[in-house]
């Protein structure tokens, strides 16, 4: 007697789709793996990836310099691994972004970018959904986070809860005000918190340099307006020489222009 197939068409077809899709390094990953699965609800997007022969995903959110550089190591071993034609690279790693905003510029643009090199397309990434000061901003965060490292393993290293107290203790009033203002103690990421804590720094000394050049100015304008100052003064001075001059001038011409008495007349 035969015995009954208890699969499902459905389930077996999914089966062998799953292992087809297997079969080939080049396919995007599948959700069901742990480090793919969507993250909780975040404003900040994140990368993961099955297994460094797989394509990585980049789940929706804001991209961030971290993110973007995660995403480029993970592409770039995936590409050596796997021995991917350099003309081929960005082609292959499109689908690896599911945020809408990411997807529509690709969708837009993507005979463009298809065309680029790997190297100038994350260029291209940076450029579109980075802010403008991220370097300064990566370059000070690193080297905050460096000096820790190096005292990694003595009584002096900090965790991060520790540094970012050491760093909140060290603020000014003004800046310590600011970033309570704009809410940014609320956040719990030690490294979103200090991008945030730089840019609301970079902004309050952009503001202290704008005053400071109106300052400037409203006191150059209150020298060029101002009453009897030094110029004026010596204009005066030099007014009243000259009418003194003047008059002493005419007095010696009237002096000079009257006729001596004859001889006669003089006693």
């Amino acid at each position: 007697m035969t015995p009954l197939n208890t699969t499902s068409p459905a389930r077996s077809h999914q089966r062998s789709s799953s292992d087809s899709s297997n079969s080939s390094g080049f396919y995007a990953p599948t959700r069901r793996h742990p480090a793919l699965q969507i993250p909780p609800t975040s404003n900040v997007a994140v990368c993961g990836q099955e297994n460094p022969g797989r394509v990585p995903v980049v789940h929706p959110g804001n991209l961030t310099a971290s993110v973007l550089h995660s995403f480029e190591n993970r592409c770039t071993n995936f590409f050596e691994i796997k021995d991917v034609p350099a003309d081929k690279r960005v082609k292959m790693i499109l689908p690896a972004f599911t945020d809408p905003l990411v997807c529509g510029w690709i969708n837009v643009n993507r005979a463009k970018l298809q065309a680029l090199t790997f190297e100038n397309f994350m260029t291209q990434l940076r450029s579109k959904y980075l802010p403008d000061n991220w370097k300064s901003v990566e370059r000070r965060r690193l080297i905050v986070q460096s000096i820790n490292l190096l005292l990694s393993g003595t009584d002096s290293h900090f965790s991060e809860e520790k540094l970012r107290q050491v760093i909140e203790n060290g603020m000014t009033d003004k800046l310590a005000a600011r970033c309570t203002t704009e809410k940014v103690d609320r956040v719990k990421d030690f490294d979103k918190w200090l991008s945030e804590v730089k840019r609301v720094d970079d902004g309050h000394r952009a503001e202290l340099k704008e005053f400071e050049k109106i300052a400037r100015n409203g006191r150059a304008d209150s020298r060029r307006t101002a009453p009897f100052t030094d110029p004026s003064r010596r204009a005066n001075t030099s007014n009243h020489a000259s009418t003194s001059s003047a008059s002493s001038s005419t007095a010696y011409r009237s002096s000079s222009s009257t006729k001596p008495l004859p001889r006669s007349q003089r006693y």
